[in-house]
């Protein structure tokens, strides 16, 4: 379970790694939001991999 001040980074390869992939910023923001969480920074992970760092939204926090 995700505590109220925990964080969760989720990974997806680049498109321009040449993994094959259907994961996506897109895709991934999406989930992420439909179950109540909000995207806060981004980052290249490396050369193959980006990510997305979620949090609980303020008012879900305490």
């Amino acid at each position: 379970a995700l505590t109220p001040a925990g964080m969760l980074w989720i990974s997806w390869p680049k498109q321009s790694s040449g993994v094959a992939t259907d994961l996506t910023e897109d895709v991934v923001r999406a989930i992420g939001v439909a179950h109540g969480l909000v995207d806060v920074k981004v980052a290249a992970v490396d050369d193959v991999w980006s990510g997305l760092k979620f949090v609980r939204r303020l008012k879900d926090r305490s």
